[in-house]
């Protein structure tokens, strides 16, 4: 009974917190004097009062990951797709894939104040959000401090970690808040105590009054806890502040337990947040539109008065309210759907779903890549695409003899690229708008792009990377029948990379993109490896590595990315990593999109798709600009319309070419078997 009475009072207590943090981002100047003191704060205490001291494994890590995080993501998802919405309907300025670049940044970055990392500054804040990961580092702090120190000292490393924090901030802000849960750990520590040495029972009601009064007088001095940005205006007097205002709560907290409406809210505070991250970030026009027009444009209700902010505030509430309801309930009827799915096996007719979603995302990425898109979107796409086919195909390489390894790379990759020829060099004769001579050199060539050699001559465009693939799996498939030795296969490998590197710089573009090729060998061989040796399920077991690999990808980027067309590798040790990085933050999102939702329509479209990747490159080459004549008939092609109907109509003449294809190949492997 008393555990069931303290499990009410926490959920009444994170029903009020989490209605004090909707109305501090409210605008509400003298409300938020008197709340911003606890409302954030009271969380980490709480999350202390239920903290469960044990060590920190994989499955721990794993566990509070997903619980903190996988509702980040999806939050800041639905934040992303509204903003597309906002900016077609409200006709903003700018481009699309401009507000999707910053989205991306803001997700990785996953500050909610500031965004200074050195000389770099982000420049876009993530919102309210920035709890999740805050609160995940929070935990990993504590439960540090926990299990290696005793007494006193866990409050002395604690404080550490707060005047780190808030030092630091100063001069650089570290991505996924970290910096806010190192501040926060040692208010995780004091949660913890207050239940476990039963202090609240200590409490008298006079000392209760007393802690009330200090955080009044407190908190009319602006004296507060700035978790968001690790910045305190006193570190002792704006802990006494919150600490005071939460033990007040706590030992008050009797009196709300009953009421249902604040229990669920804080059964339902992280859906609520995110909702509320969604409205503030997305539905501010539109809320603020509706009460403007409810209550006229004079008066007490005038736009940015008092009473127009509470008035949208009240809206808010409702709104995130039901929103968050009905979530829930979508939540309960697909839990134990999900559940199902979940238990089901990766692997259909011997292909492994998440690895054809991973790429039917990638190949939808290569065309919106080559659309005329914001530089840093493109920046994006280019880090990690075209190595990431190859990294996907040196996973599951099978060591063959040189002969077999050939026979089956003509198979799969030459004759595609020779029915690619063959329909270029008839449309060449049927438009009779460019020299069948040139034509046939340039599919015989083979050429991505010239520099130094060959010049002047035509170029392929991106089926180049057919060709380019054919070559890396040759020349490995020789490197591995001639070198038997792992360590002394690595040292080829990456000497040959390092002769790729130099005859691109140097302007030697060969045929076939071969000096690519021998460039790409290092992601084929080292993504072989990591298959090989087993690591590549142990790291799908462990999403939590998200914040490391991520960081690094984020790195590369920031470096400059890379171009692999135009030959654009360096730093070469950072962009191999950040190639690799990049590619594993999407194979773990596709992992989890395939064990939750491998039955939703879109997930098998996007699959199949991705078996579908060398018809939709060689659809795309073919008729991208067939596609946007004949679209643009009907709308003019800067409009966002007018890509999405070339890329859908890519991905569906690509995907209805690969069933033909298969259709084909079965027929053919029928007929040899009779």
């Amino acid at each position: 009974m008393e555990r069931e009475k303290r499990i009410a009072w926490i959920d009444a207590l994170k029903g009020i917190a989490i209605i004090g943090v909707i109305i501090g981002h409210s605008g509400l100047e003298h409300e938020y004097t008197y709340i911003f003191q606890w409302q954030i704060l009271i969380f980490f205490i709480l999350s202390g009062w239920t903290f469960k001291p044990a060590d920190i494994t994989s499955a721990w890590l794993k566990n509070k990951f997903e619980r903190l995080m996988i509702p980040y993501f999806w939050t800041c998802l639905a934040v992303t797709l509204m903003d597309i919405v906002n900016h077609i309907v409200l006709h903003s300025q700018g481009r699309i894939t401009a507000i999707i670049y910053a989205d991306v940044v803001r997700t990785f970055f996953a500050s909610g104040g500031n965004t200074a990392f050195g000389t770099y500054d982000a420049g876009y804040v993530i919102g309210t959000v920035w709890f999740l990961p805050a609160l995940f580092f929070s935990l990993v702090f504590a439960q540090i401090i926990q299990k290696n120190f005793t007494g006193y000292y866990r409050y002395l490393v604690g404080a550490v970690l707060l005047l780190t924090a808030v030092i630091t901030q100063g001069f650089f802000w570290l991505p996924f808040s970290i910096q806010s849960g190192m501040a926060a750990a040692v208010f995780i520590i004091i949660g913890f105590d207050l239940k476990n040495n039963n202090i609240l029972d200590k409490i008298s009601a006079r000392g209760t009054a007393g802690l009330f009064i200090l955080y009044l007088v407190l908190a009319t001095l602006h004296f507060g806890c700035h978790f968001v940005s690790a910045s305190f205006e006193d570190i002792f007097l704006s802990s006494a502040a919150g600490i005071s205002a939460c033990v007040v709560l706590m030992k008050t907290g009797w009196i709300f337990e009953r009421s249902r409406a604040l229990c669920w809210a804080g059964r339902h505070s992280l859906e609520i947040l995110c909702v509320h991250l969604f409205t503030v970030d997305t539905m501010g026009h539109w809320i603020g539109s509706a009460v403007s027009r409810l209550c006229g444009s004079s008066g007490m209700f005038a736009f940015g008065t008092d009473a127009w902010k509470r008035l949208c505030l009240i809206v808010s509430i409702a709104f995130i309210f039901i929103v968050s309801y009905v979530l829930t309930i979508i939540s309960h009827i697909s839990k134990k759907r999900i559940e199902a799915a979940a238990t089901g096996t990766e692997i259909e007719s011997g292909r492994i779903p998440s690895v054809d979603l991973m790429k039917g995302i990638i190949i939808v990425t290569m065309i919106i890549g080559h659309l005329d898109i914001d530089l840093g979107f493109r920046t994006l796409i280019y880090s990690m695409h075209m190595p990431a086919f190859v990294i996907l195909s040196g996973l599951f390489d099978k060591e063959r003899k040189i002969k077999d390894q050939v026979k089956k790379d003509i198979s799969r990759l030459l004759i595609p690229y020779l029915i690619f020829a063959v329909c270029d060099l008839a449309m060449t004769f049927f438009a009779g708008n460019a020299s069948l001579k040139d034509e046939f050199i340039k599919v015989v060539l083979g050429l991505s792009f010239t520099k130094g050699i060959l010049t002047g001559l035509p170029c392929l465009g991106a089926v180049y990377f057919i060709l380019m693939l054919f070559c890396v799996k040759i020349a490995y498939s020789i490197l591995q029948n001639v070198v038997h030795d792992e360590l002394r296969l690595s040292c080829w490998v990456i000497a040959l990379s390092f002769c790729g590197i130099i005859l691109g710089g140097t302007g030697c573009w060969l045929p076939w993109s071969f000096d690519v090729a021998l460039y790409c060998l290092v992601y084929y061989h080292f993504a072989h490896l990591i298959y090989k040796h087993g690591l590549l399920d142990g790291f799908l077991r462990r999403p939590y590595l998200y914040f490391a690999i991520a960081s690094v990808w984020a790195y590369m980027i920031w470096c400059g990315g890379m171009e692999i067309a135009l030959r654009k590798y360096a730093p070469y040790t950072i962009v191999v990593l950040g190639a690799f990085a990049g590619s594993g933050v999407v194979l773990l999102i596709c992992h989890y999109l395939t064990l939750h939702f491998s039955s939703s329509f879109i997930n098998r479209i996007i699959v199949y798709a991705g078996r579908s990747t060398m018809w939709i490159l060689i659809i795309h080459v073919l008729c991208r600009r067939p596609f946007g004549s004949l679209f643009g008939y009907f709308i003019s092609d800067e409009h966002i319309l007018h890509k999405i109907l070339v890329l859908a109509a890519t991905l569906l003449a690509g995907m209805m070419a690969n069933k033909i294809w298969e259709l084909l190949t079965k027929k053919k492997a029928a007929a040899a078997a009779v």
